[in-house]
């Protein structure tokens, strides 16, 4: 059925997922898998707090699948010249989001900074 969800559909479902504490690590693999499926149709908001989400729950999770969901929306976000439309707060929640994994994307910090 997620694949059925709209990019809002998955971004709110990840955002509930977090905040609620709910880090079932089957439902992240497939929620992520569905995110890279439909990353064109994210906005910046909704792909903030897609990061914003796997970041939150990556303790219980372990690093992996957060990291390797951050990996493609970094190599993503750099080749697509999307983050001229993101605002202030996108740019700084997706930053906390690689701080947070200690993950390290030299252009897409670059391109933050620009």
């Amino acid at each position: 059925r997620i694949n059925s969800f709209s990019a809002q559909g998955l971004s709110n479902l990840a955002l509930s997922f977090a905040r609620a504490l709910a880090a079932e690590h089957m439902f992240f693999q497939v929620l992520a898998a569905q995110a890279e499926v439909q990353l064109a149709n994210f906005k910046p908001q909704e792909l903030c707090n897609l990061a914003w989400a796997f970041a939150a729950v990556a303790e219980a999770l372990g690093r992996a699948l957060p990291a390797r969901l951050l990996g493609f929306l970094g190599r993503a976000l750099g080749d697509t010249g999307q983050l001229r439309t993101f605002n202030a707060q996108n740019l700084a929640n997706l930053a906390w989001s690689f701080a947070t994994l200690e993950l390290s994307d030299l252009r897409l910090f670059r391109n933050i900074a620009e």
